[in-house]
């Protein structure tokens, strides 16, 4: 089988907005918004896991919105032959490709707050809810490993990422946020 190593970079058509993940266990559900941005070192990132969520999540991801009914058949080869080879965050930089600094709400980043209807039937209420929002230009650069395999070429890959960017895009509060264009393909 043939194993292909990409080098892919990607450049924000729309802010991109944010919202770590925590334990809700631990009754923190008022965080600020800093801490909902994912950051290392200071420098605004994602985690690899949101590449991989965009391509495979059941509900949104590019495989349940391309392949449909094939979904399934999909997820079990990404699973097997796709890799995402980056480290376990992800930087994202600027138009000179320098690691965005979270500059503590003051130019490139604000605080996003509406409305949110939550629960079912007689259980339902109104919760206020803030997400940290990092304004353009942003892009960001990722490895990917892939085994093609009966499912999977170099160019269906390619295709869930490009029309994914515009269609359904990173981090929270896609597509309205967090959609881009893929600027660079590098395969080896």
């Amino acid at each position: 089988m043939k194993t292909n190593q990409i080098s892919v970079k990607v450049k924000g058509l729309a802010p991109i907005m944010f919202d770590k993940f925590y334990s809700q266990s631990k009754g923190d559900a008022a965080r600020p918004p800093k801490d909902k941005f994912y950051l290392n070192n200071n420098i605004i990132s994602l985690p690899v896991d949101n590449i991989w969520a965009f391509l495979t999540c059941q509900r949104t991801g590019c495989i349940r919105i391309f392949e449909g009914k094939a979904f399934m058949d999909y997820y079990r080869a990404c699973q097997s032959f796709i890799r995402v080879t980056s480290s376990d965050f992800i930087s994202l930089i600027d138009d000179e490709d320098k690691p965005i600094e979270f500059d503590d709400f003051k130019s490139r980043t604000y605080i996003y707050t509406t409305n949110v209807i939550v629960g079912t039937g007689k259980h339902i209420s109104r919760n206020v809810i803030s997400r940290p929002v990092l304004n353009l230009p942003w892009s960001a650069k990722f490895d990917l490993l892939l085994i093609e395999n009966d499912a999977i070429n170099i160019g269906k890959l390619k295709g869930w990422i490009e029309s994914g960017g515009i269609l359904i895009g990173l981090g929270n509060g896609r597509p309205r946020y967090g959609r881009f264009v893929v600027v660079e393909w590098d395969e080896k």
